[in-house]
């Protein structure tokens, strides 16, 4: 697991990684709007997520299997970290 910094009030978890099928992500911050973005290693959105907090652990599945093997990173507000997708 990998926790970063969502903003100030939240904190972001993704795991596993390397990641065959499904990365799954974790959030937890307040009410709100949430926008998640995977970005592949060549800087092309290739998925958009959007979800809505209702003030707790918000986790979410992310299915990825039509992904190509690479390296990928999730964008979510003003953080990114990366995963690697494996077959």
């Amino acid at each position: 697991m990998v926790p970063i910094r969502y903003d100030k009030n939240a904190s972001i978890t993704i795991f596993p990684n390397p990641v065959k099928d499904v990365v799954n992500v974790q959030l937890q911050m307040p009410t709100g709007a949430v926008s998640f973005k995977i970005i592949d290693g060549m800087g092309r959105m290739v998925k958009t997520i959007s979800l809505r907090s209702s003030g707790s652990t918000l986790s979410n599945a992310i299915d990825i299997t039509g992904l190509a093997t690479g390296q990928y990173y999730i964008h979510a507000g003003s953080e990114i970290i990366s995963f690697i997708k494996q077959q």
